[in-house]
């Protein structure tokens, strides 16, 4: 038993205290890895690395990429592919022409796609 207490000993028995309530919250067993998921052709990867994803809480995801598909800025086309599950994937669908496409996805499915260049 302890009669007192330092400041650096209050700090350690709250530290202990903390990772108690965390092991006593912890599953009993390892977390487990989902199965990586892989676009289709065309939505997989584009010249910078790796292309824009967004998934929401109901599983629903959009993907997008660009490729080159000619000479000059015009010559780079913007393709998005969507999931209901992260398994089936729609095909791309060129959505534009430009570059370095960012998404997102509300919660209602609604997917939002915005790049750089393109015509004007």
């Amino acid at each position: 038993m302890c009669r007192s207490w330092s400041k650096n000993s209050l700090q350690v028995g709250t530290l202990v205290i903390v990772l108690g309530l965390g092991a006593v919250v912890a599953p009993a067993q390892a977390a487990q890895w989902s199965t990586p998921v892989q676009p289709p052709a065309g939505c997989d990867a584009t010249p910078s690395g790796a292309p824009s994803l967004a998934l929401n809480a109901a599983g629903a995801w959009v993907v997008a990429a660009f490729a080159q598909t000619g000479s000059g800025l015009e010559a780079f086309s913007v393709s998005a592919c969507t999931s209901n599950d992260g398994v089936n994937w729609s095909g791309p669908i060129i959505i534009g022409q430009g570059t370095s496409p960012a998404v997102a996805i509300a919660p209602d499915g609604r997917a939002v796609a915005v790049w750089q260049g393109g015509t004007t």
